[in-house]
């Protein structure tokens, strides 16, 4: 226990260095159930609320479309959003977290007679894929390979409707998504299967302030998984705690 608070102490004074001229920032996000819920309650905002409180800074938390999020992070007028994946960042565009915020693993929704043998990211092919925006890329597929809806029940209903073979997701987004809506089908009826994972990592704007707000950020992580407070924080919502190297 002391050896956690000595810890916690040291990360507190450490990280309040970088944060005296940072007072408030403005984080974008989608709504993602589980993640970015409006209640507070998602593992994102619990992480951030608690690494930024700590530095003395304020967030300003506004929800939109994660697509603008990236536009406004580029333009300069949001100073935080994601996560998203590392290959898929320009570094001209944004400054990227050295850790991500989440490891999550993505899944395909299909009917159980679309196909006998499930045989990984092969059995993608030549078959209509539907997923709502950026989820092909982050998955490692081909954006041109996926018909992309604006948003989650469109693509569920594609593939209830036999318009679409398979319905590309986040694994924990989709969960919900199939509670949600499990009045409209029978789930014995289908099955989902692993496609790949992906990390998902923070970005600021690629300027001495969002410079300034990432070393916060990722000092903050730092501190928040030597102290055992960040796989805390993982377990109690059931998600696995990224890996996080120095």
């Amino acid at each position: 226990m002391m050896k956690y608070l000595a810890i916690a102490f040291f990360w507190f004074f450490s990280i309040s260095a970088y944060a005296t001229e940072i007072e408030k920032i403005s984080w974008g996000t989608e709504v993602w159930k589980g993640y970015t819920d409006k209640d507070g309650s998602g593992i994102y905002t619990q992480i951030l609320e608690r690494i930024f409180s700590n530095a003395g800074v304020e967030i300003n938390i506004s929800y939109m479309p994660f697509a603008r999020t990236l536009h406004l992070v580029k333009i300069n007028k949001l100073d935080f959003a994601g996560g998203i994946p590392r290959d898929k960042t320009k570094a001209k565009d944004y400054i990227q977290a050295k850790y991500p915020i989440a490891v999550n693993r993505f899944v395909a929704f299909f009917h159980k007679e679309t196909l006998d043998k499930w045989q990984g990211k092969a059995s993608l092919e030549g078959r209509v894929i539907v997923a709502t925006p950026h989820q092909a890329e982050q998955a490692g597929l081909e954006e041109e390979d996926v018909y992309v809806v604006e948003t989650r029940e469109q693509a569920l209903q594609m593939v209830l409707n036999k318009r679409a073979a398979f319905f590309l997701d986040n694994e924990k987004v989709l969960e919900n998504i199939i509670k949600e809506n499990q009045s409209a089908f029978d789930p014995d009826d289908y099955r989902t299967e692993d496609v790949g994972t992906s990390g998902y990592y923070m970005i600021a704007p690629n300027t001495e302030r969002g410079q300034a707000i990432m070393d916060i950020y990722e000092k903050g992580t730092l501190g928040l998984y030597k102290s055992g407070e960040l796989n805390a924080l993982y377990s109690q919502r059931g998600f696995s705690t990224p890996r996080i190297e120095e």
